[in-house]
């Protein structure tokens, strides 16, 4: 038993010290990356503190460790987020959770220190319900967006990513409440098997190895990629999907990628690689949205329609509510509705001009 929850622990440890290796050399400007990183030294933390007594570090590494590994469950939520959200950005409610997560479990590490005796039960109450929160997000994440995503491989690993997030919840908070007073060997292992599976297929999908790696030799220079364009296999495709956009399809309510397949009698798979790899889209929202800003701006542009309030323009474009449209819009333009409404009608383009 010792000898297998060694192997599982280390070398999960090592594939993690992998990623983080390659993902600070390679990918260090992907916001996901980074947050990988983070995710990744404190899992490895958690794993390295919570050996059994033969494997125990000396106090002088295990404190810090024990520190960094405090807030693990926030970073596995943060960088799930990232990895499947192209617009996420870690704002207020991001740092709050770390910050409110790292002082609730402060109390516990310093017990762990030797430093204070009390155990207190609200915190631990308080700590799985939120634990048991960020997991279910990140399923609810997973499963939400993959009708919506149109990069097929991402989208393949939502479901993979829902399944290992609930294998997680259930052993990080369930197996842990339930088992661990009796159990704590079988548990430490599980933890290590749901990471340590992680990690494998984190690596497996993030590594390729070029064989002239192997013989010294540079990896070919290929020529460049081709900018995204519609193959002209789908161009009658690309035609019918536009005139379909253009009648005001994409203000319809509800409207999936898989209902516009229907109306263009295309396999789904087909219209996702064309919107994906022809146009540029890595999500249909963006595809949609595209059509819809658009139109928007054509209404906030037109001084007949000045008074007419942003909201009714939003809803009227396809959008379920203001603060979907406002974000949408000043992340395509710069500026909210109203700010661009008040300076197109101040200074409205002269045709003549243009």
């Amino acid at each position: 038993m010792l000898f297998l929850d060694a192997l599982l622990r280390f070398s999960a440890i090592a594939l993690m010290a992998l990623f983080v290796v390659f993902a600070v050399r390679d990918a260090w400007s992907v916001r996901a990356a980074r947050w990988g990183v983070f995710m990744c030294i404190s899992l490895a933390a958690m794993l390295a503190t919570t050996t059994p007594p033969e494997f125990a570090l000396p106090n002088w590494a295990y404190v810090p460790l024990r520190l960094i590994d405090m807030i693990n469950i926030v970073l596995v939520w943060i960088f799930g987020r990232a990895l499947f959200d192209d617009d996420f950005r870690a704002g207020w409610l991001e740092w709050g959770a770390l910050a409110l997560y790292a002082i609730s479990t402060l109390p516990m590490r310093l017990k762990d220190f030797g430093l204070h005796d009390e155990r207190l039960f609200w915190l631990d109450v308080f700590q799985d319900t939120v634990s048991f929160a960020m997991f279910a997000n990140l399923v609810y994440i997973a499963l939400r967006g993959r009708a919506d995503d149109l990069v097929e491989p991402r989208r393949r690993a939502r479901l993979i990513f829902a399944l290992l997030m609930a294998l997680g919840a259930v052993v990080s908070i369930v197996a842990e409440n339930l088992f661990s007073a009796n159990h704590e060997p079988l548990v430490s292992m599980a933890r290590s098997v749901i990471i340590l599976a992680i990690a494998c297929w984190g690596l497996i999908w993030l590594m390729r190895l070029h064989p002239e790696i192997l013989r010294f030799e540079p990896v070919p220079v290929t020529a460049p990629a081709p900018a995204a364009g519609i193959d002209p296999r789908d161009g009658p495709v690309h035609g019918r999907l536009v005139e379909i956009m253009e009648s005001g399809a994409y203000a319809e309510p509800g409207l999936t990628i898989g209902e516009l397949a229907n109306r263009l009698a295309v396999p789904e798979h087909q219209l996702r690689a064309l919107i994906n790899g022809g146009l540029g889209f890595r999500n249909f929202s963006a595809f949609l949205n595209s059509y819809r800003i658009e139109a928007a701006k054509t209404a906030l542009a037109d001084p007949e329609r000045a008074r007419t309030p942003v909201l009714t323009i939003a809803m009227d474009t396809g959008f379920g509510s203001l603060a979907p449209f406002n974000r949408a819009f000043k992340a395509s333009e710069g500026m909210t509705p109203s700010q661009f409404r008040k300076t197109a009608i101040e200074n409205p383009i002269d045709p003549e001009k243009d």
